[in-house]
């Protein structure tokens, strides 16, 4: 029997950046604007899904949300993939990444509007599919905002995978022997029923 697994994957690689100055390093992540209006912070992150053989039926990435400055509620966080690399160790605001302008994934600041401590999760299946399947073009994403004055703070960034294992081809041959021999059984239950009525 063919059973889907769960696993947690921690990022290769993570980064801070803001937009005026240099921030820790130190494992916080935080995603919007100061409440002074003096920058912009962005956090990037990167998994390597090397390992992963199965087929990844949903992925999921997680922050634990630990507090906020300001009022986020009516901002959106958004999920954006990146399409050229970058070192976690030089990234600044002036060397990132190219990156899509189109949203992978979003969650809405009412979600997380004074709901710490608890965990946000953004649905990045379809970009983790695509990374499994074209590796070279596995760059990361950038967790960015729109245009609120506030940012929350995260920690513990990982990715949530459930995967389903890929049958063998000896298993599929298997199984379609066995499927075949249902349908032979079949058969000649329904031609022995319409002998006996006729006899």
């Amino acid at each position: 029997i063919l059973m889907a697994s769960q696993i947690t994957i921690n990022p290769s690689q993570a980064a801070l950046i803001h937009q005026t100055e240099d921030p820790p390093q130190n494992g916080f992540y935080y995603v919007g604007w100061t409440i002074y209006g003096n920058g912009v912070y962005r956090s990037y992150f990167q998994f390597d899904l090397s390992s992963i053989g199965d087929t990844i039926a949903s992925a999921n990435f997680e922050l634990d949300l630990i507090g906020q400055n300001g009022n986020v509620t009516g901002d959106t966080f958004d999920i954006h993939k990146i399409t050229s690399s970058w070192n976690a160790s030089t990234l600044n605001w002036g060397s990132q990444p190219s990156f899509l302008l189109d949203v992978a994934a979003s969650i809405n600041g009412s979600v997380i509007q004074a709901n710490y401590p608890s965990i946000i999760s953004w649905d990045i299946t379809n970009l983790a599919n695509e990374w499994q399947n074209t590796p070279s073009q596995n760059f990361g994403f950038v967790i960015e905002a729109d245009d609120s004055y506030g940012f929350p703070y995260f920690q513990a960034p990982r990715l949530e995978l459930v995967s389903s294992p890929v049958p063998e081809p000896a298993t599929i041959a298997l199984l379609g022997i066995g499927l075949a021999g249902l349908a032979g059984a079949e058969l000649r239950r329904r031609r022995k029923k319409r002998a006996v009525v006729r006899g």
